[in-house]
């Protein structure tokens, strides 16, 4: 980057008459009294400023707190934090999740591979023997990987989406964790009712093995059996409602419908425990949607605030269920507002929303959970990406020769880091000569510039000009640097005024 950089500013400096010899280098001139300001006769000084080009240390920093997929930027670098966790350890139990595909993109054979020292070999539709060997997995982010066949080979740490190829072959890293769940008699779905018109009119825990019964509003009867389900995926479910029935596999978010009425699988995993020492992770709102306060509410604990209004509102938890809903009562000095909250859901009070954003523990600021960070640059691409400790400074060379240093003081897990980031960059910068031959010529000709070490500058006024128009120009010279030339401009002294 910086070399660039000086290479351009050198070039738009292509003067008349330099030579393109040494060290690069600047002149400019200038002069005083200014041209057709003076009358009758004036000895003018004249200014040469001669300069040559140094590479020198340009500090870039930003300071601020990052949330996760936030950025800064310092110089022409910018920092986004991922996240802030643990970074988990290499193991050798956790199989990688793969995917081969032909080199139309079509998916061939997925399969799980577990770290080991035995190769899983697989034949493809066209009769190539292909090989697959994991060395090591690093929970949810890489696996290093062998794919091979009998003629080409590719090895390689492959994060999760990322590919490498044999031949007509490629093998992409899906993910990395447990292998899939087995379907188990004991999860429940958790699921909701809905009629035609799109009104939910029933939440609950579906057990396999137990039906489940409901009469709707209107008298209907309801039942779900649930057949078997698969943790975090799907549940095998028949649903009736009175003489209509609907039956099948339904996946996570997915729905049936019997006559009037829509069942949707909202989860298949246990059923949360009611907690009294989890709190509700709540936002409030005013009425044109402004966030106004972040609040943790902890059961059977009132929690107050007086708005920007003077609006006095108490919330009031009765009970969580992590990490899905709370039962909250919200109150001001008129009104209240009562009922069971789940994540994501609202409720209203005057001019104010709560919104329940989380059921969860409140996380605390620490010094020893570090930020996971990824550094661009000015094109957008990735340079860098690494873990930065609190305390620890992290520093780094980037591929041009520019300083990165990235100082983590404080960080909140899962959530946000204060960070400062720093480039410090090699960049052109101009200092004065000394020592040169500077000439000043006047009309033809030459004088010698005398150099001022308080100013850095070469400066000639030894010559009186009378009315009229005169030609001038600075020229400067020093062995292993360029010579400069500067154009030559007009110096018009006034014709003296008639009393």
């Amino acid at each position: 980057m910086g070399g660039a950089k000086v290479w351009f500013i050198f070039a738009l400096l292509a003067l008349a008459g330099m030579v393109y010899a040494g060290i690069p280098t600047m002149l400019n001139q200038s002069v005083t009294p200014a041209s057709g300001t003076a009358y009758a006769t004036v000895k003018p000084t004249f200014v040469c400023g001669y300069y040559y080009g140094d590479i020198c240390e340009m500090l870039n920093w930003a300071h601020a707190v990052l949330h996760i997929n936030e950025n800064m930027s310092a110089g022409s670098y910018t920092l986004s934090l991922a996240n802030v966790t643990q970074p988990p350890p290499p193991i050798n139990t956790y199989p990688a999740h793969l995917g081969v595909y032909d080199n139309t993109g079509t998916l061939l054979k997925e399969f799980w591979k577990h770290p080991s020292d035995v190769a899983d070999q697989w034949t493809a539709p066209d009769g190539e023997k292909l090989q697959i060997y994991v060395y090591t997995t690093n929970v949810f982010y890489w696996a290093e990987i062998k794919f091979a066949n009998d003629t080409d080979y590719s090895y390689g740490i492959l994060h999760i989406t990322e590919n490498m190829s044999i031949s007509i072959y490629s093998l992409k890293l899906l993910d990395i964790g447990p292998e899939p769940p087995q379907p188990s008699n004991d999860t429940p779905a958790f699921i909701n009712i809905y009629d035609n018109t799109g009104t939910l009119l029933k939440e609950d825990w579906a057990y396999p093995g137990q039906p489940y019964t409901w009469t709707a509003p209107d008298g209907d009867k309801l039942k779900v059996d649930v057949y078997m389900s698969l943790p975090l995926q799907w549940a095998e479910i028949n649903f009736t409602a009175n003489d209509e029935w609907a039956y099948g596999i339904v996946h996570i978010n997915e729905n049936i419908t019997a006559g009037v009425y829509t069942l949707k699988l909202v989860n298949v995993t246990q059923r949360p425990i009611p907690s009294n020492d989890t709190p509700a992770h709540l936002m409030i709102y005013d009425d044109t949607g402004t966030p106004l306060k972040e609040i943790w509410g902890y059961p059977y604990h009132t929690y107050e605030w007086t708005t920007p209004t003077a609006e006095h509102l108490r919330i009031y938890v009765y009970q969580t269920v992590p990490p899905s809903w709370a039962e909250i009562n919200f109150t001001n000095d008129t009104g209240y507002s009562y009922g069971i909250l789940h994540i994501n859901d609202t409720m209203t009070l005057g001019i104010f929303t709560m919104k329940l954003l989380n059921v969860t523990k409140e996380p605390k600021p620490t010094n020893d959970t570090p930020a996971f960070i990824k550094i661009y640059d000015t094109s957008g691409t990735l340079l860098k990406e690494d873990w930065a400790y609190p305390g620890q400074p992290y520093t780094w060379t980037a591929p041009d020769g520019d300083k990165l240093k990235v100082d983590v003081y404080m960080s909140l897990p899962l959530q946000w880091a204060e960070i400062n980031f720093t480039a410090v960059s090699q960049e052109t910068c101009y200092k004065p000569m000394t020592d040169a031959k500077v000439r000043v010529t006047i009309d033809s000709r030459d004088y010698t510039a005398t150099y001022n070490p308080s100013t850095g500058i070469y400066y000639y006024s030894g010559t009186v000009l009378n009315a009229g128009l005169h030609k001038w120009s600075c020229s400067a010279s020093k062995t292993g640097y360029q010579s400069q030339i500067a154009p030559f401009q007009n110096y018009l002294v006034n014709k003296k005024l008639k009393k």
